[in-house]
Parts: structure tokens; C-alpha cells; sequence
């Protein structure tokens, strides 16, 4: 009977909850959790850290840590000894957090947790890298390209997105199951455009910022080559030397290269050089070689030529030498009187762009000097002078003499000098009248002064 009412009162005891011992403590670990729970977290987000015990286990005291040393509790910390916030974060947050505890009256802490890691990153560091694959300046319909989107080093994206033009881009029917890549297996004109990425990491609602941006330039055939002249003038002179340079714009390897002239069609083909491209060189230009050129690059491909749209034309224009000026004389006859006014015209043989003229006396460059002389150049229009006139307008003796004159051209960015005229003959003769009433005049004035000097003396 004793017995019988004993045992249901052992089983009481057995059930009744007793205190932890330091080695049941010191055996058991606490759970320590974040709300919100992400991969990564932005500058100024918030987060709160919980540290709960084992059930059954009652804490009187809590301990937080980031990378192995105690954290400091911010003004702003919760009364709950079990948790620590975090209402702010900065880059420096960032770090491996545990945390322990201590029941009544135990010295002895519990073990570490399990560790939670913050990766807290600055704004500017969200940005993703965008790159595309193959790499060229230009492509053409039916190429395909891979666009990969890149998080920065740590991130874990769960979401990202592509856009042209600042559009979201719609996935093509074969795109891949790679969320971070963009395929276009097969481009035409309409892909063209400016190309972005950015990406949602776990549990965030803001995405990164946007890539830097990728152009593509896609083109029905291969984009134009361009196409230059070296040394790059308007006009060039018979027998002067050109050269047209064809430049490819780096779309993938090139087979050869053709020039074109509108008149002829085409006139020649080059393999390319081991600096790039193709030169067309006219070591003497001729008057057949004066036209407008064009020049396209060829790719060979399954068997088949493939031939680039033509680049822009080039013009190339070339001009005889300078003729040789006509002079001609006002007075016709070139016999003039003194004093009277003579008008010498220098006249170039057809219309061009800047000239120079030069007018000469028995081969030497004529300095008009104090005789109060112009020389005027005038032309058709205002790009342009062909004639010169000398206009001497009091003849003197000294004008005398075997007149021819010339003049420079600019061509090509240098002066190129033309022959002289045929040589005319000026002569200026004294006028006998003229002499005489000079000595006549002067004479009498110099009579009566000198009657009036004596006047003066003898009778005063």
C-alpha cells in the first residue's frame, strides 16, 4: 500500500524542470537569426539580430559579436536583451555575427552560435558589369551576340534585367536559361540600340544601378569602310603624288579590299595591309585619274563573298599646271607722255582660288615705291582672282623700261609659281611744251623777285 502511493510521486519529481548544470550550459548552443533576411544589404538599411535559447533554458544575460569581438550597442539598441539592432547600416557593418548566453547564476557562457553574415555594400558598388559576346564595333543582320550580365565580386543575384534603349527587352523565343545572360542568336537592323543590365539580390525590392551601356550597331550588309586622302586637298597638280586609304571598321577578318571611281567602275583590288587596310597610290597623277572614288572591303564566307556597303565618296580633282598671264598695256602702244597716267593689266588664263600676282621691270620685281602707284587684284566672284592691274598714275622717265608680270596659285596647301607673261616695252617721253612753260613760268618768277630784292635795297 505504501508502496503503491510512492512510485506516482517519483514520477512527479522526475518531470519537475531543474536547473541546467555548467556542463548542460556549456553543451548548448543559442539560434541567432536577422529579420530581414538577405544575401546582401544596402548602406541604410535596417536589420534586427535575435539570439533565442535552447528550449527549456531561461538566459539572464546575452552577448552579441561581430568577427570574434563584442559589438558596442548603439544609442538606439532595444530593451530586449536578446536582440540587437542595427537601424542604420554602414560598409563597416559588414562582418561574421554570433551570440551566446549566460541562465541565472552560471558563469559559464553557452557556446557560440551559428554564424550570419553581413555584406553591406555602398550604392555605388551595386553596379553590375555588362559585356557581349562576340566583341565588335559593328555587326550585321543574321549575326548572334550573347549579352552576360555580372554582379559585383559577393553578390548573389536572384533577378536580373535587360534593357535597350531604356526598355526592357523582350526574351526571344530561344533565350537562355541562364538568368544573367541576353541572347539574340540571329540580329537584324531593329537590334540596334544602347544595351544595360541590372540585377535583385534575395529578397530585396530595389534593383542595383544600371551598367555602364553597351552600343550595337547592326547593319543589313558589313558597315561601310572609310575612306581618306592623304594629303587631303581640294585640287592637286598634274604630277603630283595622292594616296587613297580604305579602313575597315574592325568587324572581323578581312579578305581583300576594292577600289571604285564612278567613271570607270572598278579599277583595282588589295589584299590588306599588316597595318590595316588598303592604299591606293598615284605616284603621278594624270587628268584620267581626276574623279570621285569609293572603296568596300569582302569577307569570304561558306564559299560565298560577302561585300561590305561602299564608304563615302572622295573627290579627286586635278589641275594643270599655272599658263602662262597675258599683259596688256593702257595706252595701247606703251608710248606715253610724261606726267599722263598708264594702266598695266595682268590677266590670268582661267578662274581658280587664291592667287598672288607679281608685276616686273627688266626682270626684277617691280617696287611701285613713292611714284604713288596701286596694284588692285580683282576676280569673277569673291573665291576668286584672275586679274591684276598696276595703275602708275603720273608717268615718269624712269618708268621706262620692259614690263612682264606673273603669278602663284595656292594649290594643295602650297604656292605654285606660274611662267611670266611676254615682256611688253614701256616708253615715257618728255613732254617739250610741259618744259617749256615750266622754264617760262619759273624764269619770270625768278626776274620779278629779284627786281623787287633790288627795289627794296636801293631805295630804302
Amino acid at each position: 500500500m505504501a508502496l503503491t502511493l510512492l512510485l506516482p510521486m517519483l514520477a512527479c519529481l522526475q518531470i519537475l524542470p531543474r536547473p541546467a548544470s555548467p556542463a548542460d550550459v556549456a553543451s548548448l548552443k543559442p539560434l541567432l537569426t536577422v529579420s530581414p533576411d538577405y544575401s546582401t544589404y544596402r548602406v541604410g538599411d535596417s536589420v534586427t539580430f535575435t539570439c533565442l535559447t535552447p528550449i527549456g533554458h531561461q538566459a539572464m544575460q546575452f552577448q552579441f559579436l561581430r568577427d570574434g569581438a563584442e559589438v558596442d550597442s548603439p544609442e538606439t539598441q532595444s530593451q530586449l536583451p536578446y536582440t540587437y539592432n542595427l537601424p542604420s547600416l554602414n560598409v563597416n557593418d559588414s562582418g561574421s555575427y554570433h551570440c551566446r548566453y549566460w541562465t541565472h547564476g552560471q558563469k559559464i557562457p553557452s557556446k557560440l552560435s551559428d554564424p550570419i553574415t553581413l555584406n553591406v555594400y555602398d550604392e555605388a558598388s551595386l553596379k553590375p558589369l555588362l559585356t557581349v559576346s562576340p566583341d565588335y564595333s559593328t555587326y550585321r543582320v543574321g549575326d548572334s551576340v550573347t549579352f552576360t550580365c555580372l554582379t559585383p565580386k559577393g553578390h548573389q543575384a536572384m533577378q536580373f534585367q535587360f534593357l535597350r534603349d531604356g526598355a526592357e527587352v523582350d526574351s526571344p523565343e530561344t533565350q537562355s536559361q541562364l538568368p544573367d545572360t541576353y541572347n539574340l542568336p540571329s540580329l537584324n537592323v531593329h537590334d540596334s540600340g544602347s544595351y544595360h543590365c541590372r540585377y535583385w539580390t534575395h529578397g530585396q525590392k530595389i534593383p542595383s544601378k544600371l551598367s555602364d551601356p553597351i552600343t550595337l550597331n547592326v547593319y543589313d550588309r558589313p558597315p561601310p569602310p572609310s575612306l581618306s586622302l592623304d594629303p587631303r586637298c581640294l585640287e592637286y597638280l598634274l604630277g603630283e603624288q595622292a594616296t587613297l586609304s580604305c579602313i575597315d571598321p574592325k568587324v572581323g577578318e578581312v579578305t581583300g579590299y576594292r577600289f571604285y571611281n564612278e567613271r570607270s567602275g572598278e579599277i583595282s583590288s588589295y589584299k590588306p595591309d599588316p597595318s590595316g587596310g588598303a592604299k591606293l597610290v598615284f605616284l603621278t597623277l594624270h587628268m584620267a585619274d581626276a574623279g570621285s572614288y569609293t572603296c568596300k572591303y569582302w569577307r569570304a564566307q561558306s564559299g560565298q563573298e560577302i561585300l561590305s556597303v561602299g564608304s563615302q565618296s572622295v573627290s579627286v580633282s586635278v589641275l594643270d599646271p599655272p599658263s602662262q598671264p597675258a599683259l596688256s598695256l593702257d595706252p595701247p602702244s606703251g608710248v606715253i607722255k610724261e606726267g599722263l597716267p598708264l594702266l598695266i593689266t595682268c590677266m590670268a588664263p582661267r578662274d581658280t582660288g587664291e592667287r598672288r600676282f607679281h608685276f616686273y621691270k627688266d626682270g626684277a620685281e617691280f617696287n611701285p615705291g613713292n611714284t604713288q602707284s596701286q596694284i588692285s587684284t580683282t576676280g569673277p566672284g569673291p573665291g576668286s582672282m584672275n586679274v591684276s592691274v598696276l595703275s602708275i598714275p603720273w608717268a615718269r622717265p624712269d618708268i621706262t623700261g620692259k614690263f612682264t608680270c606673273g603669278y602663284e596659285e595656292k594649290v594643295c596647301r602650297k604656292w605654285v609659281q606660274s611662267p611670266r607673261s611676254q615682256a611688253v616695252t614701256i616708253t615715257v617721253t618728255a613732254d617739250k611744251v610741259f618744259l617749256l612753260r615750266f622754264l617760262v613760268v619759273g624764269g619770270s618768277f625768278f626776274i620779278i623777285n629779284g627786281l623787287i630784292f633790288l627795289i627794296s635795297h636801293c631805295c630804302l
